[in-house]
């Protein structure tokens, strides 16, 4: 599920001294998300994350990174902040 206004990119910009802001060179990696997989209002999923099954991601969160199977994250960067139970 997804709540409103989430974004989940597979790109962004890489940072260069001396270089126009118009010449960055673009990053691209996958982004993996699990079954059953709830991201709340307004969260955002960076290139190159992968959140695990059954996990929570709360609302306005970033994830950058691995998120495991069955974890709730919130916060900014998100962090672990309990286990789901089935």
């Amino acid at each position: 599920m997804l709540g409103p206004n989430t974004l989940i990119t597979a790109a962004s910009y890489d940072y260069r001294r001396g270089s126009p802001m118009g010449r960055q060179p673009m990053l691209e990696a996958d982004v993996k998300i699990g079954k059953d997989v709830w991201i709340g209002a307004g969260a955002v999923v960076l290139m190159g994350s992968c959140v695990g099954d059954g996990a929570i991601v709360g609302a306005n969160a970033v994830v950058r990174g691995k998120v495991p199977a069955g974890a709730i994250v919130a916060g900014n960067p998100a962090q672990c902040v309990g286990v789901r139970h089935e």
